[in-house]
């Protein structure tokens, strides 16, 4: 049996710490960019419905089903379907990660590139190229959607989860951050749904928050409640009233959501003024996208 002598063992302490910050290092760097992209994945979401006459959102869901081979890569197989809008069908992706990064490609196009989707390790200032894989379910190639990272965090907001705040575009204004910019939940997606990746302050975009994303049936990430920082004001010119059991909106600048409060959506509208008939006395919330909330009492 071999007995390190002193000398020896001084020697081997030595290199070992030199080696300890490299290696916590790589270990912080790997819990910060933890790719939930795998079998059993699951997010649901709300989408603004294009069906004809629907007036509210619709809930869509989507499940990376199994693994696959695409190309020579190891992917899987995402299927996205909708539960509440008869007129939308299931439609395929094939995903594929490295590491950090996310990429897309749809079986059934004509177009067989693999494009980027997310790349979750982008540090502050980065920019990057992305593609928004709607294109696909519209008919269309994905064009490139240039976005900088324009910070990181780590709060309650997000579940704990590490956040991006990305900015679409590369011009970080005050103006075009509080207009063109949102968060990726780092590993998980878009705050607005695994497929808006860079739809941040897009009129027509599909998707208006992701609810809650979960792996193999444990929640990763749910949407905060509707009635947290609910306030009697909006920083949007945005006024509610009722009279009697009729609820009426004006000056509305960004899509407007209604809730029961039970926070089931009851309404939904891209009009800047409309009425709304309630089915019952109580408390409402009407939700703009991009706004604070505002909380109603009907008598």
């Amino acid at each position: 049996m071999y007995y390190m002598n002193i000398h020896d063992f001084h020697i081997y302490i030595t290199r070992l710490l030199a080696l300890l910050p490299a290696a916590l290092m790589a270990l912080s760097s790997m819990a910060a960019s933890d790719n939930y992209f795998r079998p059993g994945m699951k997010w649901v979401q709300e989408i603004r419905s294009f069906a004809p006459g629907a007036s509210i959102p619709a809930i869509e869901t989507s499940v990376i089903l199994r693994d696959t081979v695409a190309d020579g890569f190891d992917a899987m197989v995402m299927m996205t379907y909708t539960d509440t809008d008869p007129f939308d069908t299931e439609y395929m992706t094939l995903l594929r990660t490295e590491e950090s990064k996310v990429y897309f490609k749809c079986p059934d196009s004509e177009y067989t590139d693999w494009y980027l989707m997310y790349d979750f390790d982008m540090r502050v200032g980065a920019t990057c190229e992305v593609y928004e894989s709607y294109s696909f379910r519209m008919g269309y190639e994905p064009t490139p959607v240039e976005v900088m990272c324009i910070s990181r965090h780590r709060d309650d907001r997000y579940c704990g989860l590490p956040s991006l705040r990305i900015l679409r575009g590369t011009d970080p204004t005050p103006n075009a951050i509080d207009c063109y910019s949102g968060f990726w939940i780092a590993g998980v997606g878009s705050e607005l749904g695994v497929h808006d990746n860079c739809t941040f302050g897009m009129d027509g975009s599909a998707a208006i928050r992701l609810i809650e994303a979960s792996l193999d049936g444990e929640v990763i990430y749910k949407a905060q409640s509707l009635w947290t920082g609910v306030n009697a004001t909006s920083a949007t010119t945005l006024s509610v009233s009722s009279s009697g059991r009729t609820l009426r909106v004006t000056g509305a600048t960004d899509p407007v959501s209604v809730y029961d409060c039970g926070g089931n959506i009851i309404h939904w509208s891209d009009l800047p003024d409309f009425t709304l008939p309630l089915p019952a006395a109580g408390i409402y919330i009407v939700a703009p996208q991009g706004g604070r909330p505002i909380k109603t009492a009907v008598r």
